[in-house]
């Protein structure tokens, strides 16, 4: 078998195939996020797709393989698959520290946010209670200043109701009994 830059470009086929349905996967996971690059994904796929049959059509013109053994993999293909394994292995793991990192990010900022609420919200309280305790300094300081109001006298006419009752209870006394 003559291992040519042909025959191996053939054999890429099933590499190929991985990462058609590597971007198929990637056109419904961004379908309602990124249209543009859902949409692009989905081509990508289609050349994909259309380039591996090309290269297993060529390879049995160029009798690199023949319809018997179509669906074996050769070594060439092996490393294909392998390298774009490791591809898509790379694409995810960035795809997921970039999540990460976003949503650190988001974190971060909610946590910011609790904080300067928090910040306010102490500040409304100690401005509540430093108008609480002014107020209350100034109502003590009203109060000793203004002299307490004298007893109210009674006049010459009327007596108290303490007055009266001994009145009665005198007079009760001096009545004679019988």
């Amino acid at each position: 078998m003559n291992h040519t830059f042909g025959y191996v470009l053939c054999c890429q086929s099933p590499a190929l195939f991985l990462l058609a349905i590597a971007l198929v996967i990637d056109f419904f996971v961004r379908k309602g996020r990124a249209r543009l690059r859902a949409i692009l994904a989905l081509l990508g796929a289609g050349v994909c797709i259309g380039l591996g049959f090309v290269l297993y059509y060529q390879g049995m013109l160029q009798e690199y393989f023949e319809v018997k053994n179509f669906w074996r993999i050769r070594a060439p293909g092996w490393v294909g698959l392998v390298l774009a394994a490791a591809l898509l292995v790379y694409v995810l793991v960035k795809a997921i520290a970039r999540a990460s990192a976003r949503r650190t990010a988001q974190k971060e900022a909610a946590r910011a946010e609790n904080a300067r609420k928090q910040e306010m919200e102490s500040a409304k309280n100690a401005a509540y209670e430093a108008g609480r305790a002014d107020a209350l300094s100034g109502a003590a300081a009203f109060q000793r200043e203004t002299p307490p109001e004298p007893a109210p006298v009674a006049a010459a006419g009327t007596d108290s109701p303490a007055a009266e009752a001994n009145k009665s209870d005198e007079g009760a006394s001096d009545s004679p009994t019988l």
